[in-house]
């Protein structure tokens, strides 16, 4: 399983270095499909491979699907970038991780 960092501080990342998001949809009494109840994002760059079952703690809520796709793309440019080369599976990719 692949995981991305989620997280409240992402100004101050943006601040020190740039490093780039995607903002998740949140409410006060939490997003009705993100359950999120606070400003937050998904980190790009921050990725984990999570090999052991007893590594999940829990699962939250769901990434709407025009969001999901958002976080894809930029993930496939970040490690695009990385590799310096064009990506045509990220599952390819995150297996080398």
């Amino acid at each position: 399983m692949h995981v991305i960092g989620v997280s409240t501080k992402h100004k101050h990342y943006y601040a020190l270095n740039g490093t780039p998001y995607v903002q998740l949809p949140f409410a006060a009494r939490g997003h009705a499909a993100t359950g999120l109840n606070a400003d937050c994002v998904a980190i790009i760059g921050w990725y984990h491979r999570i090999d052991i079952p007893d590594d999940v703690v829990g699962f939250g809520g769901d990434v709407p699907n025009a969001i999901m796709a958002k976080i894809n793309q930029q993930v496939r440019t970040d490690l695009e970038k990385k590799l310096g080369k064009a990506i045509t599976n990220l599952r390819q990719v995150f297996d080398l991780l």
